[in-house]
């Protein structure tokens, strides 16, 4: 479900819409709605994630504040001129309210009142097969109740302009329009990351699996040693194995599955993909929670 407003980017120009699915002055789409496929509307890391959800891949159920709404939002902060009235939390009431209403949608997709939710970033220069800008904006986790959204998707939202940002980017930065994932919190078991092709040994005839006990944020943020794991791509046989901090987390059905996982959607994507995922608590089935180019 999309939710349109009348034109207001700051800018006087429609954002990319190539594949002219979603109109682009919506502030947000749901995952599973086809304007959510498109990157100039949902960001790279969404729309990707939008696109693996609607082939069948349990990706969590979520919508995005859109590019669109990036552009509110920043006009209110007064990057892009005068803008509309914001609310306490410094977005723009029209914002908030759209992103309220996305949350209670979820809400009653999931059955519960206040879900617990990720606010993840997802800009249009991100997680490209050029650049993926990986781990240089925020990331909320834990988020429940619509009191506390708001917040998040403005500290959010602050990362797009921040010293980091401006050190990778350069003047760049300034043309970032940036969309917010916001999904169901998952419950994993065991997160990781696996990489379809192991670029680093290098070993094209393998993937390359990580794994940390519960969420992933400890393996991306290099706090902890993962379980590692060079499996070969065709027979799935484990061509070696080092101990992590957290213990033997995958067993083999596991690590099968997770390289089942990855080899499939590098068919999706269309090359080697660089993916983030999950084993949750009740099913131990591998969920996707980011994909990508793997970019060297």
């Amino acid at each position: 479900m999309t939710t349109p407003v009348p034109r207001s980017d700051g800018a006087g120009a429609p954002y990319g819409n190539a594949a002219g699915t979603a109109p682009p002055q919506s502030l947000t789409v749901d995952l599973d709605d086809p304007g959510a496929l498109d990157a100039g509307v949902a960001g790279g890391k969404m729309a990707t994630l939008a696109r693996l959800r609607q082939a069948g891949f349990s990706v969590p159920d979520g919508f995005v504040l859109t590019t669109a709404a990036f552009a509110l939002s920043a006009a209110a902060r007064g990057a892009a001129g005068p803008g509309p009235v914001a609310s306490p939390t410094g977005i723009p009431v029209a914002v908030e309210t759209q992103a309220v209403a996305g949350y209670l949608r979820l809400a009653r997709r999931l059955g519960t009142p206040e879900p617990s939710v990720a606010v993840r970033s997802s800009a249009n220069t991100e997680d490209t097969a050029g650049r993926s800008a990986a781990g240089l904006y925020r990331t909320e986790l834990h988020v429940t109740g619509e009191a506390t959204l708001g917040a998040a998707v403005a500290r959010c939202w602050a990362a797009a302009f921040s010293p980091a940002a401006f050190a990778y980017w350069g003047s760049e930065a300034f043309g970032t329009r940036m969309a917010l994932g916001v999904t169901r919190m998952v419950r994993p078991r065991v997160s990781g990351v696996v990489f379809s092709v192991d670029t680093v040994t290098p070993a094209p005839d393998c993937a390359l699996i990580e794994a940390v006990p519960g969420l992933g944020d400890a393996l991306v943020d290099g706090v902890t040693i993962p379980e590692h794991h060079t499996v070969e791509r065709v027979r799935g046989t484990v061509r070696d194995s080092l101990p992590g901090d957290g213990g033997t987390l995958l067993s083999p059905p596991s690590l099968r599955a997770v390289l089942r996982l990855a080899l499939s959607i590098e068919e999706v994507l269309g090359c080697p993909a660089d993916i983030e995922w999950a084993l949750e608590e009740d099913t131990d089935e591998p969920v996707v929670l980011q994909a990508r180019p793997i970019t060297v």
